[in-house]
């Protein structure tokens, strides 16, 4: 993405090592939340998620997105990254003020 833009541009290295757009995915714009991206399970699909542990899976070939799980508003828990895992599910690692870290499966 570009700086003002909501979206992220996917790219491919072509055979000759060019790098050429290959696609756009729109991202969820949202004031003073931070959001991540990650590729999930064989690149199909973007994960998004969120400080607050919200996490949108949004499938690259089509342009359909839905909510995984939503935001833990009012915890002590700090949401760090995810990644997509077999079975259409989703880890999420976590840490609690002064604890271990957690790793939550979806």
């Amino acid at each position: 993405a570009f700086e003002g833009e909501d979206s992220v541009v996917l790219m491919d290295a072509t055979e000759d090592g060019i790098w050429v757009v290959v696609g756009e995915v729109h991202v969820p714009v949202a004031d003073g939340i931070r959001f991540e991206l990650s590729l999930g399970n064989a690149a199909q699909e973007l994960i998004i998620f969120a400080a607050d542990g919200a996490i949108i899976k949004r499938t690259i070939s089509a342009s359909s997105a839905h909510m995984v799980v939503s935001g833990a508003h009012g915890t002590n828990i700090a949401f760090h990254g995810a990644c997509g895992m077999a079975g259409d599910r989703v880890a999420h690692l976590a840490s609690e003020s002064g604890a271990a870290f957690l790793l939550f499966v979806t």
